[in-house]
C-alpha cells in the first residue's frame, strides 16, 4: 500500500513523522505495522491481526540510496516469535531527509 504525505493537507502526519525521526528513544523511531487477514467472501468474519512488524526510520535514513528495500521481521502477537518477513519498499528518501532537517 502506498502512503503519501502532502505538506499542505497532512500537517499532523508530517509532524508525527518528524517527531519519530528526531526522537532519541529507539522505540519511537520505529513505525509499527500490524498485519491483518482480509475476510473472504464466503467468510463474513472481521479482519484478524496476524502479526506485528516495526520499520526503523533511523535505519532507513542511514541508507545512501533513494530506493530502499527493507526486509522486516514479522512477530507473533502473543510471544514475539518471528513468523515471517515483510518486504517494504521506500521511495522518496530525499523527502525523509528534508523532514529530518526541517
Amino acid at each position: 500500500k502506498e502512503f503519501n504525505i502532502n505538506q499542505d493537507t497532512h500537517i499532523t502526519a508530517l509532524s508525527l513523522l518528524l517527531a519519530m525521526i528526531n526522537s532519541t528513544n529507539n522505540n519511537e523511531k520505529r513505525i509499527p505495522i500490524t498485519l491483518v487477514s482480509d475476510p473472504t467472501e464466503e467468510n463474513d468474519t472481521e479482519c484478524q491481526e496476524l502479526g506485528m512488524a516495526k520499520l526503523d526510520l533511523q535505519e532507513v535514513l542511514s541508507k545512501g540510496t533513494d530506493h530502499v528495500i527493507e526486509d522486516v521481521d514479522v512477530h507473533n502477537l502473543e510471544n514475539e516469535e518471528v513468523i515471517g518477513y515483510l518486504t517494504i519498499v521506500i521511495e522518496g528518501l530525499d523527502s525523509l531527509r528534508q523532514i529530518q532537517n526541517s
